[in-house]
């Protein structure tokens, strides 16, 4: 690439709570991000027509973002990020506010556009999630990565077991499981409960 910042048209950008102008609709912001990404106008409508639908939001379109609710605004921030189909998706905690049905359309969307090859990085603090959708890993604690890698890596270097969580190799990996509350075994639901009801 001659420019340097010609590589951003290929980055896709969700934050953790996305700022949107709320004075704008749902199309016109769509819009707004398409043309300072430089995606021209003929192919813009189409897109922009596309996402919406895609994220069952078509029958939003007219309507001011200060009226949508959070989880609503966290589609339209992950629309606006797939405006210029991103080759480099970086997510930061997608799914907060997101109610189920939305947390499910983003991740078929993730997954479809994994297929399709897009690179997608994303921050979460829901270890279940990063383990059904991530091929590697990278654990961060206290601004540090303690480790990385795919999960049959992170079990090997956390020497646990076949049937261990993400969640499990996290405690061990960070030393929080040393206080006693981990003790390297799979908690079953039933038992989990139990501690919380007495």
């Amino acid at each position: 690439m001659k420019n340097p910042f010609e590589y951003k048209q290929f980055i896709g950008y969700v934050p953790e709570a996305a700022a949107l102008p709320e004075y704008l609709t749902a199309y016109e912001f769509l819009y707004y991000v398409g043309r300072i990404r430089g995606v021209k106008d003929n192919v813009l409508k189409d897109r922009i027509e596309e996402l919406l639908k895609m994220f069952r939001l078509e029958d939003k379109k007219r309507e001011l973002l200060i009226s949508l609710s959070k989880g609503m605004k966290q589609k339209l921030a992950f629309s606006s990020s797939l405006i210029c189909e991103p080759k480099l998706l970086l997510l930061d905690e997608p799914f907060i506010g997101v109610d189920p049905e939305g947390q499910y359309e983003i991740k078929f969307v993730l997954k479809r556009l994994s297929e399709e090859g897009c690179a997608i990085l994303f921050s979460t603090h829901l270890l279940d999630l990063a383990e059904r959708f991530c091929d590697r890993v990278a654990i961060i604690s206290k601004g540090k990565n303690v480790a990385t890698g795919d999960l049959e890596h992170l079990k090997q270097r956390a020497s646990l077991g076949k049937d261990t969580t993400l969640e499990q190799i996290f405690l061990t990996l960070t030393k929080e499981g040393e206080n006693g509350l981990m003790d390297n075994r799979r908690i079953d639901d039933k038992r989990f409960f139990k501690l919380f009801r007495r």
